[in-house]
């Protein structure tokens, strides 16, 4: 039989769903508390103590049972309807929890997947391959491997076994983020329109996976330098969100990754103010991460470096937990956006020769030190932005030789430079170029034209200053003192 709870469980999600579709995220957020507290007795996310050695023996756990082929142990009969009910409970928190308990992502990751392989059951199963890849929102960190591809063909055999359209739309998400990470971009965008149109096969209504997929989609597109198709994917992601809080909020992170490319910061800033409003007070959370990343390149366009790295400052010091911090994801953000802002911060305490450009720089190396630690895990796009910021350093210590070299590194991810996407292109020109202008090279100025023609044909408005560099003096303008 059912217990009472277990039959409350889809009641349960609902409120969950109506609180987030509501704005009500901090509502959300004791939802689910609530709910995963009536089917998981040893969830309490409010004990840090209690839940360290849970988790440890769940992450084992976990980890032995995942030896297994699941195609091989794959079941096709379903579990009882109380198994079920906590299974899709759990994917419903695990899927939302970049918009609400980050922290707790890892813990009911691992109970999903001892689940899985207790009752073996192929969807169940097919899911947690899917985990084992990697979480499919961006920052995507992967170690790439064999085995990555072998969860995702797994995953891809046993829901094509039960004709399930949903479920090949979510392994086809998976190869999208694989193709992405190994910097197959055009594939990538091929796969996330192939998940696009089974999931509209299935006529099922996932919004969350939809809302995914576009950001995903911008992403690309953006890197592509496909800078109108990313308006118009904006313009119908907007529109289609309008009625659910959380997919306009995520729709204003797509909506600001645009205006940043076109230059637009006043029109980034109120995207953000927007993603602000529905995060509320309860900080400790991927979306506000995201946000943050954004907000501190808007700050950074603004010429406002040091107010970027005092925000980050308090936000570690204070707001975020030390759970969260120690995310891989969080890491990444972190670390990189701290980099930009403290790179930025360097180049204008060096022009008006202040005494804690030493102390920026410092701060600066040991960022970039502890970014670089993540450099296994991070995709072509990824490794690039690292290399770009390892050039920026070597500058700021007046060693141009060894920028160069980082430099040459980023170009090298794409050894036919004619493949490479126009905006990667013109990022690594571009640093190319300022470097060799300081060492007076003669083929300096052919290289800075090359890049900023490439940024005027797609319609890329200094993308280089948003990674810390300075504005360069053709764009720079001095404004009359107000009266």
């Amino acid at each position: 039989s059912i217990s009472r709870e277990d039959e409350e469980i889809p009641v349960r999600r609902r409120r969950i769903e109506a609180a987030l579709s509501s704005g009500d995220r901090d509502g959300g957020i004791q939802a689910t508390d609530e709910a995963l507290r009536a089917t998981m007795k040893a969830y309490r996310y409010h004990s840090p103590l209690r839940m360290w050695p849970l988790d440890l023996r769940e992450r084992l756990l976990a980890s032995i049972s995942r030896w297994s082929d699941a195609t091989a142990i794959a079941r096709d009969e379903r579990p009882d309807s109380e198994t079920v009910q906590r299974a899709l409970l759990l994917r419903f928190a695990l899927e939302r929890g970049p918009l609400l308990r980050t922290a707790a992502t890892p813990h009911l990751e691992h109970r999903f997947a001892r689940l899985a392989y207790q009752e073996r059951y192929g969807p169940f199963l097919a899911i947690d391959r899917l985990q084992m890849v990697g979480s499919m929102w961006l920052p995507f960190l992967v170690r790439d491997g064999k085995n990555l591809d072998r969860w995702v063909e797994q995953a891809t055999t046993i829901f094509k076994k039960r004709d399930d359209p949903q479920g090949n739309a979510h392994v086809a998400e998976a190869f999208a983020h694989l193709a992405r990470h190994r910097g197959d971009f055009s594939k990538a965008l091929t796969q996330v329109e192939d998940a696009s149109g089974l999931l509209e096969v299935s006529g099922g209504d996932d919004q969350l996976l939809r809302a995914r997929l576009t950001l995903l989609q911008v992403d690309i597109a953006l890197i592509q330098g496909d800078v109108s198709g990313a308006a118009s994917m904006v313009g119908r992601f907007l529109h289609r969100a309008r009625r659910h809080r959380w997919s306009s909020t995520l729709a204003s992170l797509a909506a600001c990754d645009l205006a940043l490319m076109q230059g637009n910061l006043t029109q980034a800033h109120h995207h953000l103010d927007r993603i602000d409003d529905f995060i509320g007070d309860d900080q400790n959370c991927l979306l506000h991460l995201w946000a943050m990343d954004r907000r501190t390149r808007v700050n950074v366009g603004l010429g406002r470096a040091e107010v970027a790295v005092a925000q980050w400052d308090l936000l570690l010091d204070r707001v975020y937990s030390r759970a969260l911090r120690k995310l891989p994801a969080a890491r990444m953000i972190i670390h990189r956006s701290l980099c930009i802002a403290l790179a930025a911060l360097a180049h204008r305490q060096a022009a008006l020769d202040e005494p804690r450009r030493r102390e920026t720089v410092r701060r600066f190396q040991s960022r970039l030190r502890r970014l670089g630690d993540l450099e296994p895990w991070m995709g072509i796009w990824e490794q690039g932005t690292l290399h770009r910021l390892r050039a920026r350093f070597e500058l700021t210590r007046q060693r141009p030789s060894r920028a160069l070299r980082h430099a040459q590194q980023a170009i090298d991810l794409f050894p036919n430079d004619e493949e490479s996407p126009p905006l990667i292109r013109a990022m690594n020109l571009e640093v190319q170029g300022r470097i060799l202008h300081q060492t007076e090279a003669p083929n300096a100025r052919a290289t800075l034209d090359q890049a900023r023609a490439l940024c005027d044909e797609f319609n890329l408005y200094l993308p280089l200053v948003l990674e810390g560099w300075p504005v360069p003096a053709s764009h720079a303008a001095l404004k009359a003192d107000p009266d």
